[in-house]
């Protein structure tokens, strides 16, 4: 969690970001660099505790500028957001070679859903609008702060995704069969966290039985602890690792193939 200053900064740096004048590399370290998850959740104790104790002209200051990128569409008036479908799919992948220099040598991309770059980067300009408009209403929610703006100036509220339960991130498995595959993961793995669950999760993607779409991870990971009977690990300690080791890895695919052979639909895939 960071403080209100990279909060105010990230306030005023949305409002410049011409999608003509930035490249994917610009993206990429954007979102590392500034957008969390929690500035999103106002149950956040680390969020609720910067906020609260926070200046009361500098969050209206931030919530003015955030507004502002809102109504700019961060610094793209000329674009048309809303001529794409609402649950259009979006992602990349890449590696971090570097954290010094320009930021074209910084990172290597692998791939773009979709590949082509200017779609792409209208459907993350229209997302980061999203995360921006949930970002004012928490932090209204967590200060209460009187601060009048327009819903239809701000954002159109259907462009939202639904809240989705656990059901919804699994695929290539009967909906009447779902049930008994959760309960089958929670009987096999009864002590597992941290990285051990990371590694349950990267097995159902690469099988093709999960999807997390862009900035959903940590409302599927709330979903997922349902699941188990114990505590699974934290947030960090089950995002945080990259590359799971074998030592992990294996003993957890030993145990996890035979229940994703017993469930999935298509099984000549595994």
């Amino acid at each position: 969690m960071k403080t209100i200053e990279n909060l105010l900064n990230f306030s005023n740096k949305v409002n410049k970001l011409n999608l003509e004048s930035n490249s994917i590399n610009h993206i990429i370290w954007f979102d590392k660099e500034y957008i969390e998850e929690d500035f999103t959740d106002p149950y956040c104790p680390q969020l609720q505790s910067i906020l609260i104790n926070a200046e009361e002209k500098k969050l209206k200051l931030i919530i003015r500028n955030l507004d502002n990128a809102i109504k700019n569409q961060c610094d793209n008036m000329n674009l048309n957001l809303d001529k794409y479908e609402k649950d259009i799919y979006w992602d990349y992948s890449y590696t971090k070679e570097s954290d010094n220099g320009r930021l074209n040598q910084r990172f290597t991309v692998y791939k773009l859903i979709p590949n082509d770059e200017k779609i792409f980067k209208e459907l993350w300009l229209r997302n980061l609008i999203n995360i921006i408009s949930k970002i004012i209403d928490t932090i209204i929610e967590i200060t209460n702060l009187e601060y009048i703006k327009s819903k239809k100036e701000i954002l159109n509220r259907s462009d939202e995704k639904p809240v989705k339960n656990l059901s919804d991130y699994f695929i290539n498995i009967e909906n009447k069969r779902k049930k008994s595959f959760f309960n089958e993961l929670g009987k096999v793995f009864k002590t597992e966290k941290g990285k051990s669950i990371k590694a349950i999760m990267d097995e159902l993607k690469e099988e093709s039985l999960l999807i997390i779409g862009p900035r959903e991870f940590k409302s599927f990971l709330e979903e997922f602890r349902k699941i188990f009977n114990h505590d699974i690990g934290t947030y960090q300690s089950i995002n945080d690792p990259k590359v799971i080791d074998n030592i992990t890895k294996e003993p957890i695919l030993k145990r996890l193939k035979p229940i994703m052979i017993k469930f999935k639909t298509n099984e000549t895939n595994l």
